[in-house]
């Protein structure tokens, strides 16, 4: 999943919104006019797909394709375009219309402090459904309450209601529709713990930082526009260590081949990979290696 595909579902929804169009806009309250019957209900439907249920708040948003999202035991079709407000602890999913009916549906979750966004998408040549590879995480800001505010205007109904929502999801769309398009003209990392994209994203930030004694943590996690405490969350679940401790080995391992490839001072070596003074990288050394660096450097000169 690219980069491309969020930009150009967020412009979507943007144009969507904007455009003026009725009905656009699926709560547990609203009186929908593409609900179906329940006994036309779509019957192929794996069963991991069925009923999720959580504690988090979301917008499903159509894409392409036609799908069928079901909601607190009613059917309300989706076509491009549709968006569709799950509150928490609602029970839902969603299904493809006809087996032969494809269609790529984008979830916003709003976990906060953190929104994020991933696709679903049902392939109607593989009689398949899954989750996308790439996943964008990024601050919530104001998501939660506007969230609130939306269902609370559907519930009230009350005249301007349409105005108003439109209102609230233009300005916030807007703004999640800008922060797609720094992230990916500025390497915003797509997540997956299938794959090493977050880890080649810190290696390369830190590659380019390690002479920095002021690099810390919090720069790391700005890089993948996620706040301090959740990255550091999200980098020892994947690695078993703490950015910090992955910065310092990094900076210890950099130093260690230094010292045997090259005549560069024990001082040159400290400073280039990112110690203010000498004693504190040989300090960190020789707790991480069991030896001076001057030592280590003489041991590696005997042995050849």
């Amino acid at each position: 999943m690219c980069w491309h595909l969020f930009q150009e579902a967020t412009a979507h929804m943007v144009r969507k919104v904007s455009s003026g169009s009725s009905p656009f806009l699926i709560t547990p309250y609203t009186d929908w006019p593409k609900c179906l019957p329940s006994k036309l209900a779509p019957i192929h439907i794996k069963p991991q797909a069925k009923q999720d249920v959580h504690q988090i708040s979301e917008i499903a948003f159509l894409h392409k394709g036609t799908c069928v999202l079901h909601m607190k035991g009613r059917l309300f079709l989706m076509e491009p375009g549709d968006f569709c407000l799950v509150p928490a602890d609602v029970p839902h999913y969603e299904s493809p219309l006809q087996e032969e009916t494809g269609y790529l549906l984008l979830w916003i979750r709003i976990i906060m402090p953190h929104v994020s966004m991933i696709f679903s998408e049902y392939k109607a040549e593989r009689r398949d459904y899954d989750l996308s590879d790439g996943c964008i995480v990024f601050p919530g800001g104001n998501s939660h309450a506007v969230f609130t505010q939306l269902l609370e205007e559907e519930r009230k109904n009350e005249d301007y209601k349409e105005a108003i929502t439109r209102g609230l999801l233009l300005n916030w769309l807007g703004v999640i529709a800008r922060q797609v398009g720094q992230m990916a003209r500025t390497g915003g990392v797509l997540f997956n713990p299938r794959y090493n994209n977050v880890i080649n994203a810190i290696d390369h930030f830190i590659k380019e930082h390690l002479h920095d004694p002021e690099l810390r943590v919090s720069d790391m996690a700005q890089q993948l526009w996620l706040s301090t405490n959740y990255f550091i969350e999200h980098f020892y679940k994947m690695t078993g260590k703490t950015p910090h401790q992955y910065l310092l080995e990094k900076r210890l391992d950099t130093a260690r081949r230094k010292l045997v490839e090259t005549d560069e001072s024990i001082c040159r070596i400290a400073a280039s990979v990112g110690f203010r003074a000498p004693h504190h990288f040989s300090r960190a050394f020789r707790r991480y290696y069991g030896v001076s660096p001057s030592a280590f450097r003489a041991s590696v000169l005997t042995s050849k």
